[in-house]
């Protein structure tokens, strides 16, 4: 009898999975980083990351959804971070358009070319991001209830893309500050143009952006400006290009006005294993500190 209901409620358990659509998906990355005058320059890093997306589709065609990441960090000064998860994203897709609620994207960050010019295994600092991280975005760490709760709305069609998007703060502490941004992007002959407006109550915070990029013979390349509320402005250039089957280079030069060294460059590589694996690494002189590190990315 006891084998009977277990299978039923198996059959049932499975009948409901069924009318829903879930995914796995993430990485895990693993390696050696040197920091320049670090505590301990040389240090093991390592990354599990774990995204779970749910979505089911209405009988009217809409599309409900949400995200929730698990994500572990082992990290430069040696301190590990355990597995947690963050808070979620829902959502509702319709044609091009989407809204969505909680842990929002951001209407920055997703701005086409943003992580452009990443270099080696973990980024090393990702100065080449114009925003600065400085912008409403996807947080992957903080447990849930942490995190403001924001609004965002997405609208593609053709070539183009536009999203709006609002944090409301839960704590009123930086990184929690109201941020309301509207990106515009399109892609013409093979060329994208982006421009970025952000309205917020914190100085660092960027408040206008522009990007230009496209491929340029053999290479992508990528050009950023920022500025920020406090009047101080960044500009980026970076390239990616294949230099083998199997292998690229990344390469980047940033000037950050609010830096007190303002330059920032660094080149790296990417050497594609197959299946998803991948040897990575490289070396930056992030704003007066020289940061470098190696080691395999697999994605699943």
């Amino acid at each position: 009898m006891k084998k009977i209901l277990f299978a039923t409620t198996a059959l049932i358990a499975t009948a409901g999975m069924a009318a829903a659509d879930v995914k796995l998906s993430g990485y895990g990355r693993f390696g050696v980083i040197y920091v320049e005058n670090a505590n301990r320059e040389f240090s093991i890093t390592s990354r599990f990351r774990l995204n779970v997306d749910v979505s089911t589709t209405a009988d009217n065609g809409i599309t409900f959804g949400g995200r929730v990441r698990l994500q572990g960090n082992s990290n430069a000064n040696g301190t590990t971070t355990a597995p947690v998860f963050n808070a979620a994203r829902f959502y509702a897709t319709s044609g091009g358009l989407t809204v969505a609620v909680g842990n929002i994207t951001g209407a920055i960050e997703q701005m086409p070319y943003t992580y452009h010019g990443s270099i080696g295994l973990t980024g090393l600092g990702y100065a080449n991001v114009g925003f600065g991280f400085n912008a409403s975005m996807y947080d992957s760490a903080t447990p849930a209830g942490g995190y403001a709760t924001g609004l965002e709305v997405i609208y593609k069609a053709d070539m183009f893309t536009l999203h709006a998007s609002y944090d409301d703060p839960v704590g009123g502490g930086i990184g929690q500050q109201q941020r309301i941004a509207v990106a515009a992007s399109g892609t013409f002959s093979g060329y994208t143009i982006a421009l970025a407006y952000q309205d917020s109550n914190f100085g660092p915070d960027s408040e206008f952006l522009a990007t230009v990029a496209g491929e340029v013979g053999p290479a992508t390349l990528s050009a950023n400006y920022t500025r920020n509320h406090a009047d101080q402005d960044m500009f980026t250039v970076a390239a990616e290009a294949d230099v083998a089957a199997a292998t690229s280079i990344q390469a980047f030069f940033a000037y950050d006005e609010s830096q007190v060294t303002e330059e920032a460059f660094g080149i790296g590589f990417h050497h594609n294993l197959g299946g998803g694996a991948s040897l990575r690494g490289g070396a930056v002189s992030r704003h007066g500190t020289t940061v470098a590190d190696f080691g395999v990315l697999f994605n699943f």
